[in-house]
Formats: C-alpha cells, structure tokens, sequence
C-alpha cells in the first residue's frame, strides 16, 4: 500500500491591531497584537485544513513583519486536531506543535 502525504508550508505577517487601538498603552497594544496573533493563526490552521483536504500537515511561520523574525512556527498534522483539547489559545497551539515564546502576555521572537 503507497501512502501518500502532502504538506503545505506557509508563511504569512500577523495583522497589527486595529487603528482605533493605537491609543492604547505599549505594553496593552502588544498584549491585544499577541492574543490576536495567536486567535489568527488558530483560524487559520482549522480553515486550511477545511479548505484543503489533501493536506496532511501544516508547516507554518508567522512573521509581524517580512524583515523580522518569526513569532510562531511549527508542524501540525491534521491528526492533531482531533487530540486537541479545549485548552486556553496558547496551550492548543502548543499542542498542535506550534512553537512560540511569551513574556507577560506578550509574544517575542522565536529562536
């Protein structure tokens, strides 16, 4: 029996909060950017595993800016969807083999 799997990759810059945010402190504009990122590429995993399925895995790198570093990268199995628990954002990402890093709240570059 021949197997075959594909996997996508793809890369993509996180979207900055919205304008009317822009008033708010440093530290709470990079705490609302962070959990947006975060709830997006959540989004984004499930629709392109909705979308494409011929997709076996997802290999991602989310960027906040082309000529930064990533912020979030990482391999997820379609299979992985399905253990995923009802964890808060970062936990189910981390279980989906998404690998990012935080202080306070916040996301930073990921090594």
């Amino acid at each position: 029996m021949i197997s075959a799997r594909s996997v996508l990759a793809v890369e993509w810059i996180a979207r900055d909060i919205h304008p009317w945010d822009k008033d708010l402190s440093i530290e709470e504009a990079e705490r609302r950017f962070a959990a947006q990122c975060l709830n997006d590429t959540n989004a984004a995993i499930a629709r392109l595993f909705t979308e494409i399925p011929t997709v076996d895995t997802i290999e991602l790198r989310v960027r906040r800016q082309l000529d930064q570093p990533l912020l979030l990268t990482g391999m997820v199995h379609r299979s992985s969807l399905r253990e995923s628990r009802d964890n808060s954002i970062g936990m189910r990402l981390r279980s989906l083999g998404v690998t990012f890093r935080m202080n306070n709240l916040c996301l930073e570059a990921a090594d």
